[in-house]
């Protein structure tokens, strides 16, 4: 074999080569016009951006944490709406009394609450009209908090967020 047909294979190589890339571009526009490539590819991007540094790493462990505490949550949700269809079947009766009385306690805990704000925010407009400035603010301050400290005892209302 002489050096010139080298030559001339190593030119048709890299003819050949730069046609590849030009597909490989074309191949990456068609994904990114595409719905699913353009997933792909934020995808792709966002796992780069993680792995990348420190900072990435541990904002996707909290990341991480979060989808499973909720993960955990949904679980948990699940088990207990399978236990529930299951003593359904197995203790009717006991199940639409335990449902009767969790509808009663629902209804009743929210009548509660309500009054009991309601208790609060009459005094503190009674002394409005008094002109007792101060105190229909400290009256209606107590409502707002005996409506949430009851609310939350209850477990219906979800505690304020960190930031």
């Amino acid at each position: 074999m002489s050096v010139v047909s080298a030559s001339h294979g190593f030119k048709g190589l890299i003819g050949t080569l730069r046609n590849v890339t030009k597909g490989f571009r074309t191949l990456k526009g068609v994904l990114i016009t595409s719905g699913i490539g353009a997933i792909a590819l934020a995808i792709g991007a966002v796992a780069q951006a993680f792995n990348d540094s420190e900072e990435g790493q541990n904002k996707f462990a909290k990341i991480m944490g979060v989808i499973g505490s909720v993960v955990g949550n949904l679980t948990d949700k699940l088990s207990n709406l399978g236990m529930g269809i299951i003593d359904t079947f197995t203790n009717p009766v006991q199940s639409f009394k335990d449902f009767g009385k969790s509808i009663q306690d629902f209804v009743l805990g929210k009548i509660e609450q309500l009054l009991g704000g309601l208790g609060y925010l009459g005094s503190a407009f009674e002394k409005l009209f008094e002109g007792d400035f101060s105190g229909a603010l400290k009256d209606a301050r107590r409502g707002k908090i005996s409506h949430c400290t009851r609310a939350q005892k209850k477990g219906k209302n979800k505690p304020a967020r960190k930031k």
